[in-house]
């Protein structure tokens, strides 16, 4: 039986295993800044969302009071074709703007629903058919970021925004690249110990020869079978 050890160590690499350590406590952090950005992503979504439901519905208003404008326009003048003072021609063009406009509106009443959908679809939420929104009593711009200037508010950005901290830690990660690969100009130092040892418990004989009478033998073992002695 045999048996070795060999141990190796690495005491000097240019300082690679501290560098590497450090990438990934950076990385690590990028990664939770990337995270952080996906929730943000998520809620800009879905403002996005509810803020275009609330803009379609303000644009189907406007389309339904010009409606109501073009409709009295039309009773107005079909008065005066009837009386003689305009032509046929008159009326006939405000009921093409007025089957103009009722196009517009149905379109802008699919818009609503398509919104509603997209909202639903980000909220989870099965029962988009009787899904609606609060279009009244809220406040789309905050008062407190009207009052700053925009230096301040590029300042708060810097401070919160996830995807900012995440290229800062981008251009550490480089620059922490940018030395690992200068370490392998530095020179490497190692340290190397073995040990090896070797076990037997095989049978072994000796014959010495006699010099003051090297003719004499002698029996080291018997022939099995015939019983004949073996000599030497």
């Amino acid at each position: 039986a045999s048996g070795n050890v060999n141990v190796g160590y690495t005491l000097f690499d240019g300082l690679r295993n501290i560098r590497q350590a450090q990438r990934a406590k950076i990385s690590q952090l990028a990664s939770q800044y990337q995270l952080s950005k996906m929730k943000d992503d998520i809620s800009l979504f879905v403002a996005n969302s509810y803020l275009q439901v609330i803009l379609s519905k303000a644009n189907l208003r406007v389309l339904k009071s010009q409606n109501e404008v073009t409709k009295q326009q039309i009773q107005q003048t079909q008065e005066l074709v009837d009386a003689g003072v305009l032509p046929q021609g008159d009326l006939l063009d405000i009921k093409a703007t007025d089957a103009n406009e009722i196009q517009g509106i149905v379109a802008a009443e699919n818009t609503i629903q398509i919104s509603l959908i997209s909202l639903a679809q980000l909220l989870l939420i099965d029962d988009y058919v009787n899904f609606d929104i609060e279009d009244e009593g809220y406040d789309i711009v905050n008062e407190d970021v009207i009052g700053k200037s925009v230096d301040e508010i590029i300042d708060a950005a810097r401070e919160v925004r996830s995807e900012i901290k995440i290229e800062e830690q981008n251009v550490e990660l480089a620059l922490k690249d940018l030395q690992l690969a200068r370490a392998a100009y530095l020179p490497r130092l190692s340290a190397f110990f073995g040990y090896n040892t070797r076990f037997t418990n095989a049978s072994s004989f000796e014959n010495r020869v006699d010099p003051n009478n090297p003719t004499v033998t002698r029996q080291i073992g018997v022939v099995e079978g015939t019983g004949e002695a073996v000599v030497s």
